[in-house]
């Protein structure tokens, strides 16, 4: 391979780097603005085949008069397990912000036997193509933000279990179900990211790559 053909190949590999850096990201998503809604009922005989205890976006008690919470969020998607049985404890535990206050949701979380069951939707935007787990110990759903395309479906485990995700740039629909007692937990990690905006960086890299190609093709 001559020099020309050579300086051009490290360019174009250097140009590569450029369009699709990759940052390792180890930790909870954050989220700004996220619309956020909580719904809340009984279901007395309810059992993990009802569709009342599981994470979609059809589960038919995700009505306006079992509704307790709409606003934003922002912060951690890091929810842990509370010292206290209540929707409100469990919120607090990712030290986000609520707009629209969530004081008020005293509510138990939920308990044994499927009887009493907290539905959450959690509408957020991710900016690079991302790749992670969540962790969850009820069911975990994801979908397009229209809720009609079912991506990731996780819906109704009973344990705590790691659901692996792997996202575009866009807007995503996140629905989880606390629906059987504590333990409760919804962490949404990022282990690592692909983005395709050039890094100050790898542009200099580009730049210098360029320039030598330059000076090679001058000399000869």
């Amino acid at each position: 391979m001559n020099k020309n053909l050579r300086g051009l190949a490290a360019a174009v590999g250097l140009l590569g780097a450029v369009a699709f850096a990759g940052t390792a990201n180890a930790g909870p998503i954050g989220v700004s603005n996220a619309n956020v809604t909580i719904w809340h009922y009984t279901n007395a005989g309810g059992n993990i085949a009802d569709p009342c205890e599981q994470a979609l976006a059809t589960n038919p008690c995700a009505v306006a008069g079992n509704q307790v919470y709409s606003g934003l969020y922002s912060g951690l998607i890091n929810f842990t397990n509370p010292a206290a049985n209540t929707i409100v404890d469990f919120l607090n535990t990712a030290g986000g912000t609520f707009v629209g206050s969530v004081a008020g949701l005293t509510q138990q979380l939920s308990s044994g036997g499927f009887s009493v069951s907290t539905l959450m939707n959690f509408k957020f935007s991710v900016g690079a193509e991302s790749f992670g787990s969540i962790f969850h110990d009820d069911g975990i759903s994801i979908y397009d933000a229209t809720n009609t395309s079912l991506l990731i479906d996780s819906s109704f485990p009973t344990v705590v279990t790691s659901t692996a995700f792997h996202l575009l740039p866009g807007t995503y629909s996140l629905w989880y179900s606390e629906v059987n007692g504590l333990p409760a937990q919804l962490t949404m990690n990022v282990e690592r990211t692909i983005s395709q905006v050039p890094e100050p960086a790898s542009l200099a890299l580009l730049a210098i790559g360029l320039i030598g190609l330059g000076v090679s093709r001058r000399k000869q």
